[in-house]
């Protein structure tokens, strides 16, 4: 077994980025159709629309991350 080659990136963020991107994070989820989900459809929701959650969510905070602050 041979590990593969990671790479690590790490960002040095200034104040303005930071406040930049928590005034963009509401937008950013409000923007997300799949989050108009009632707290009571919860339980129904199966494995699959969690996984889409979860990856729309991910992505689209990284997105915003990224035009941000950029690697």
């Amino acid at each position: 077994y041979t590990p593969l080659g990671k790479n690590s990136y790490s960002r040095c963020l200034s104040d303005i980025a930071v406040a930049r991107f928590k005034e963009a994070i509401p937008s950013v989820f409000n923007s997300m159709l799949c989050l108009n989900i009632t707290e009571d459809s919860y339980a129904n929701c199966s494995p699959s629309q969690i996984e889409h959650l979860v990856h729309s969510a991910a992505g689209s905070l990284r997105t915003t991350f990224d035009s941000i602050a950029p690697l």
